[in-house]
């Protein structure tokens, strides 16, 4: 408990002591209706994430160490701490917007576009990534159109599974870059254009991601891999096939987790080891749509074969065709989603 309280007070610390700062220098009139919209604009939000991405526009890369002497010019001018709590307000406000995109109102005029931004918030939320987030508030207070808004986050969406997902690398790597990009975008020194570029070469090759994608091992979350699975589908039915919906399309290990003792997988796959490898590869994951008929997730290949004949992807009906699923079905079929995978997050 006690240490529940002290991360919490470390966490609000920097925000108190501005808030007083700012009532030492404007008064607490001046200061109390704004600093109230503030904190209920950051209701269970982390404040030191809310500084540290505010302090960013200003400063470039920001710790909270300094992040108040990033934000103040000077804190004893009236003009200066007027100007910044007028950017702490706005800036609270469309923070809001990126950590809960549903705050994002919709509207007839770009209810579509509103959708598109909060469905990429949402995917590169999946992924634990916060370091675009003084970016795409650059963009925000600086008014840029919600389609440029959205192809940016299309691109971070991109980078993060590639890079962060697939290749494994931190996310931190890219933190002094983002944090750049955002000063640069918020003092209009950076074009969207210019933006996508930088970020889009931050990327992985595409045979190297093959390799990575062919390599990993998909454990859980389950979550992650079923929205890879979905765009990938989805990409490659775009022109002719339904689309994979975003709910309940649970994952299906061909090669079973725990498959039945005395079954023909543990003939096809003998040694436990590499049997575990195996099923949490691409190559032997794919979903079960919500019509789809799951009740044989155990079953011999033969049983989940006629399961897949009746599916609504059209996937599982081309895994329906193998007359087995050996090591050579699973490293063919990794092949063939890596090529499938590359497709769908390297078309923005």
């Amino acid at each position: 408990m006690f240490e529940s309280l002290n991360n919490t007070g470390k966490n609000i610390e920097k925000y108190y002591v501005l808030k007083n700062d700012m009532v030492k220098c404007l008064g607490e009139d001046s200061v109390k209706q704004k600093w109230g919209e503030i904190d209920s604009a950051l209701t269970g939000l982390n404040h030191n994430d809310f500084l540290t991405a505010t302090a960013t526009l200003k400063g470039g890369k920001t710790t909270t160490a300094n992040v108040l002497d990033h934000l103040y010019l000077d804190k004893e001018d009236q003009s200066s701490m007027k100007e910044l709590l007028n950017l702490l307000s706005r800036s609270a406000s469309e923070f809001l917007k990126i950590c809960n995109p549903s705050q994002m109102g919709l509207s007839k005029e770009n209810r579509k576009d509103i959708t598109t931004y909060q469905s990429y918030t949402n995917h590169i939320r999946l992924f634990n990534m916060k370091q675009h987030r003084p970016i795409i508030l650059a963009m925000l207070l600086t008014n840029k159109p919600l389609t440029e808004v959205n192809q940016v986050l299309e691109a971070i969406l991109a980078l993060t599974v590639k890079n962060f997902f697939f290749n494994e690398q931190k996310a931190n790597t890219i933190e002094k870059k983002f944090a750049d990009y955002a000063n640069l975008m918020y003092t209009d020194h950076l074009t969207t254009d210019k933006l996508l570029n930088n970020i889009r070469n931050l990327c992985v090759d595409d045979e190297q991601l093959k390799v990575s994608i062919e390599r990993k091992r998909m454990t859980k979350p389950n979550t992650k891999i079923a929205f890879i699975l979905r765009e990938a589908y989805n990409y490659s039915y775009r022109h002719n096939e339904l689309e994979v919906s975003s709910s309940n399309n649970d994952v299906e290990h061909i090669l079973p987790v725990h498959p039945n003792q005395n079954s023909k997988w543990l003939t096809w796959f003998p040694d436990e080891d590499e049997r575990e490898k195996l099923t949490s590869n691409i190559g032997n994951l794919t979903l079960w749509l919500d019509k789809d008929n799951r009740s044989l997730k155990n079953a011999e290949f033969a049983d989940k074969c006629e399961k897949y004949m009746g599916s609504g992807l059209q996937e599982n009906r081309l895994i329906a065709q193998e007359k087995q699923w050996t090591i050579r079905e699973i490293q063919n079929r990794a092949i063939r989603m890596a090529d499938k995978i590359v497709a769908a997050f390297s078309a923005n």
